[in-house]
């Protein structure tokens, strides 16, 4: 069960390792396939779209979870992508804890790669996927070339020719040049984050290419390495003496994850009362790095058009922001909404609860709202409250019980137990027939039941079964109270074969 809970679990981190691995294409929410390549055109629209524990791929049909991804990927093998997998996010998948994991992961974490990244940036010039970024910034930071990188975690995988993004000491950016396959060594670093300290003016993008990208043209950016790091950022953020003047442009992807995290940046910044803008120096382009490579001279021109008017976006964000508070709070705009919300709720009903008497004082019944019923203990509130529920169902109207107390085979019992009454009076029969919920619940009574009771509870019985289906049911109670009544005959919801043979 410990394995199969773990699994489930690594399962839900597929859309962070579609973040951190996979490209995303022109289509919003969607990334480039990895196998059939849906996206890698000149369109750019791939079809995989990842969602909260699976993928599927509208090109191809591929489907799968966060193993396929990874296999497919690194080339794990099928037989060690699971423990692979938890080794990645940190999770035990067998119950038990790894004594020496920490120190494997500081010692992976605490690796040196300056001299490998050295030796990569002699070799920068043996390709020319430098993504229309100049040599000189590619070597201002240390940017380097390998012809068959071989992935430290996947020993065993095929090498791949990658350019080699350096984001600390300890910590790099692989990026395939004959693919959109993206793998990261090391501990999550911000890009940059040197310039947080000194920059005046200083763009907050999305990946390590994108600032790049800004940085070629004369701006600055840091990369926040993909739209999961935000909480990262903060934290290098908060540890950094800044001064008051320091202004930021946050500019992230135009797509989904990327509005997701602009939010996060600026709900940070408010916080923390910096001063800060938001501005797209891409047009309609999906980042910075395709802005740079679809027309570099407009791109430079609105990397620096940001820079200069920092003052100017930083006034029209306080603006909106305070048009936005103003629209969400005003009671002028309330109350247009407000008249608004009863031109539009003029045909709702109130849903009666069956009592005319009750539904009388309440003006047709139950509308919007938190009802509560107070009375002194077994006054028969419960009674009373699952009476209006029934009532309500057999209106047509879906019905959620949480029992705190009962289980639901006394709730259902209670309200056979109603039927059997209402029956009898109905007929003008013999109400000592009718049968109350512990006559109804006590299997060893049934054998004395003569054949009018046994018809009578059958019949109650099913005219519950016409409403049950409007009926849903939680139960809150302990299970020694379940075990308890274990011993007795229970209703169960399957009444063809409850009361066969009655």
């Amino acid at each position: 069960m410990e394995f199969e809970r773990a699994v489930q679990e690594l399962k839900g981190h597929i859309k962070d390792y579609a973040e951190e691995m996979l490209t995303k294409s022109k289509t919003r929410g969607q990334y480039e396939c990895i196998f059939c390549g849906s996206g890698t055109g000149s369109n750019g629209t791939g079809a995989l779209t990842v969602y909260e524990n699976n993928f599927y791929c509208f090109s191809c049909q591929q489907k799968g979870d966060i193993f396929d991804l990874i296999q497919q990927v690194e080339g794990i093998d099928k037989k060690q992508v699971v423990q692979y997998t938890a080794q990645k996010y940190g999770i035990s998948i067998d119950g038990k804890t790894d004594n020496n994991k920490s120190d494997r992961t500081k010692k992976e974490e605490n690796i040196d790669y300056t001299t490998f990244f050295r030796e990569c940036n002699k070799h920068l010039q043996d390709t020319d996927y430098h993504r229309g970024i100049s040599l000189d910034t590619l070597n201002r930071f240390l940017v380097g070339y390998v012809p068959q990188w071989i992935n430290p975690k996947s020993p065993k995988a095929p090498p791949t020719p990658c350019l080699i993004v350096p984001t600390s000491r300890t910590s790099y950016l692989a990026r395939a040049t004959d693919s959109n396959n993206k793998r990261k060594v090391g501990k999550t670093h911000i890009f940059n984050s040197k310039a947080l300290n000194n920059t005046p003016v200083l763009y907050i993008v999305e990946g390590e290419i994108d600032a790049l990208s800004v940085i070629d043209v004369g701006g600055n950016a840091v990369g926040l390495g993909g739209v999961s790091n935000v909480k990262h950022f903060f934290e290098v953020f908060d540890q950094i003496e800044r001064t008051k003047e320091q202004k930021f442009i946050i500019s992230l992807d135009n797509d989904e994850a990327g509005e997701k995290a602009k939010n996060a940046l600026i709900e940070g910044f408010d916080e923390r009362n910096i001063s800060f803008g938001v501005y797209n120096p891409c047009g309609n382009h999906k980042d910075s790095n395709e802005a740079l490579n679809a027309d570099r001279e407009e791109f430079q021109k609105a990397v620096l058009h940001g820079i200069e008017n920092i003052d100017n976006l930083i006034e029209e964000y306080n603006k909106n922001a305070s048009l936005d508070y103003d629209n969400k709070f005003c009671a002028e705009v309330l109350l247009n909404d407000f008249i608004g919300g009863i031109a539009e709720n003029v045909n709702i009903e109130a849903i009666p609860t069956g009592f005319k008497a009750l539904d009388d004082i309440l003006d047709g019944g139950f509308y919007e709202g938190l009802y509560g019923i107070g009375a002194i203990s077994s006054l028969g509130k419960t009674t009373f409250a699952l009476q209006i529920a029934d009532q309500i169902a057999e209106y047509g109207h879906p019905v959620l019980i949480f029992s705190l107390e009962m289980s639901k085979n006394e709730l259902i019992a209670k309200s056979i137990s109603r039927n059997t009454f209402k029956r009898v009076i109905a007929t003008r029969g013999d109400v000592s027939n009718a049968k109350t919920t512990r006559g109804i619940m006590t299997g060893k009574k049934y054998r004395f039941y003569n054949q009018i009771e046994r018809e009578l509870i059958k019949s109650a019985t099913y005219d519950y079964k016409d409403i049950s289906k409007n009926i849903f049911i939680r139960e809150g109670m302990t299970q020694r109270k379940r075990n308890r009544q274990s011993k007795y005959r229970l209703l169960d919801t399957d009444f063809e074969t409850t009361f066969k043979g009655l």
